[in-house]
């Protein structure tokens, strides 16, 4: 799989000192009209029965949420990718973190529900709900 030439750094990690990240790439499977074109970085996936691949997940997901959405592909070096950068653990900021149909909610996305957020600490993602601003130094 190549590396991609650039990456942009969103604003998706938490203030913690160690997040305790495990990255993964899997490929994406298209839930219409949850489909790859739309997801952005931060948004929830599930992964689907075989656990080779992952899928949008939604509010109805909450049970099997697997991890969030950190790189799409790079389709400009290969076309056909389909596979996306995912964090399986860590600590995130919790305004960036959304359900996978975000994308059709303008400004006001649905907010995460207690089981979600219950559920990502289950599988050691926590959300922070305070991010402070401003430059970050040790």
């Amino acid at each position: 799989m190549p590396v991609k030439g650039s990456w942009a750094a969103l604003n998706l990690l938490s203030h913690d000192d160690t997040p305790g990240l495990i990255p993964r790439r899997y490929p994406f499977t298209d839930a219409a009209p949850e489909v790859l074109a739309k997801m952005l970085p931060g948004y929830l996936v599930k992964f689907n029965a075989g656990q080779t691949a992952v899928l949008p997940a939604l509010a109805a997901d909450d049970a099997i949420l697997a991890g969030i959405i950190a790189d799409l592909p790079d389709t400009v070096s290969n076309p056909t990718d389909t596979t996306v950068g995912i964090y399986l653990t860590g600590s995130f900021n919790i305004r960036q973190i959304h359900y996978a149909n975000a994308w059709s909610q303008g400004l006001s996305p649905t907010p995460l529900s207690v089981a979600a957020i219950q559920r990502l600490r289950d599988q050691n993602i926590f959300l922070d709900p305070s991010v402070p601003t401003g430059a970050i130094s040790p």
